[in-house]
């Protein structure tokens, strides 16, 4: 199991996969991905089944979570509840980066210790992100 990435790399492997979105760690707590969205292209996601959590490497947008519109660029973090609606659009030149945590869903036969889990999960996951310039 790798436990370090870079950037740069995760970039690189993004683009040669010709998608907007690359999943590089799913582990049974949670699964991490890089997204990105160019200029004038539109977001095509649903909402998800899952909690998310979207940090913006680079570039600039506009964000909208259910009700709740805002501008988003280098450094924000956004929370997006388990089926939220969410829309990016007005995407400025540079291309929008977003490297995306998700909470896996879990099996129906023991809810109380995966929710345990992903508690223990998410402060790791936030001391992770503000890692990341």
């Amino acid at each position: 199991m790798k436990h370090f990435f870079e950037i740069s790399e995760l970039a690189t492997e993004r683009a040669q996969s010709g998608k907007s979105y690359l999943e590089f760690l799913r582990v049974p707590a949670l699964s991490a991905g890089m997204y990105v969205l160019a200029t004038g292209a539109t977001d095509p996601q649903q909402p998800h089944y899952e909690d998310e959590m979207y940090y913006v490497i680079s570039g600039r947008a506009r964000m909208q979570v259910g009700a709740e519109e805002r501008d988003v660029a280098s450094g924000s973090v956004i929370f997006v509840e388990a089926h939220r609606e969410l829309l990016l659009f007005s995407c400025h030149p540079e291309r929008r980066i977003c490297f995306r945590l998700r909470k896996q869903m879990w099996s129906r036969r023991n809810p109380t210790s995966s929710n345990l889990l992903w508690n223990r999960t998410r402060s790791h996951t936030a001391a992770f992100l503000s890692g990341i310039q």
